[in-house]
């Protein structure tokens, strides 16, 4: 890719909706694409699948996808040919390969996708393709706006998004969020800056997760430690209500212990 300007790769905004959150046993009820490039829609796609499975109604209560919506539908072995294209760079010929981009897919979509790619004996190389993931981006600059989904990025950045949860509606509000991503300056503009943003955000999220939970982070500006969650979310320790850190130890026994450390340093100060 070199250093290929985002807006001018072919974005290719991918979102799946699914009968549950388990990556390995769950499937595909929907899925749908959403093509950018210089930041304009030049296409859109989307398929509704039958799971070969009851939906449960909690996840059609999300989505919006019933069993009677399905019932007639292609099952994914039925139409991996028709798909395959938009992953292998074909089905818009005269465009540079896709980039993917979507919210959530390294953690949920491509590994949910992969599965079922095993499941019907189809390679599941066949979404290896270079991803831009806004939720890292998201939780490393956006870190204060909870709950941190689709939706209340959307409406912190007044970006459309009329049905929520519907894929083809969230595949193109990844798209339309893009521009505000960059002129932010929360993404990179070039799509190897991304990558390798995005790859270095990814491990130092793990490890702020794996030292203190969600309860702390490094802001990204002071690098001061700042609250995650709580009353004072977005606040740094150092200027929180020390009565709130005192509840906190006291009352919470699960506190990492970092986090804790954290909270009894404030209070001697």
């Amino acid at each position: 890719m070199n250093n290929q300007l985002i807006e001018d790769a072919l974005l290719m905004c991918f979102d799946l909706e699914t009968t549950g959150i388990n990556v390995h046993e769950d499937r595909i009820v929907q899925l749908a694409v959403s093509y950018f490039r210089g930041h304009r829609v030049l296409q859109q796609h989307t398929q509704l699948f039958n799971p070969e499975r009851m939906i449960p109604l909690q996840a059609s209560q999300v989505h919006g996808v019933y069993d009677k919506h399905v019932v007639d539908q292609p099952k994914l072995s039925e139409f991996i040919d028709r798909l395959s294209p938009h992953f292998t760079g074909t089905a818009l010929p005269h465009h540079p390969s896709p980039i993917l981009v979507g919210y959530n897919l390294l953690s949920y979509d491509i590994p949910l996708f992969k599965s079922e790619l095993k499941r019907i004996d189809h390679p599941p190389t066949l979404i290896d393709l270079p991803t831009i993931d806004l939720i890292i981006f998201a939780r490393w600059f956006l870190r204060h706006i909870k709950p941190l989904k689709l939706v209340n990025l959307c409406e912190h950045f007044r970006v459309p998004l009329t049905h929520a949860h519907n894929a083809l509606f969230d595949a193109k509000a990844c798209g339309l969020l893009i521009p505000h991503f960059i002129q932010s300056g929360y993404l990179p503009p070039t799509v190897d800056e991304a990558l390798s943003a995005q790859s270095r955000f990814a491990k130092q999220l793990e490890d702020e997760y794996q030292r203190y939970r969600l309860w702390l982070y490094r802001d990204r500006v002071t690098n001061e430690l700042t609250l995650g969650q709580g009353k004072y979310i977005g606040t740094s320790v150092s200027r929180a209500d020390p009565s709130y850190l005192r509840h906190c130890l006291n009352k919470m026994s699960d506190l990492p212990e970092e986090v804790r450390t954290a909270f009894e340093a404030r209070l001697k100060t």
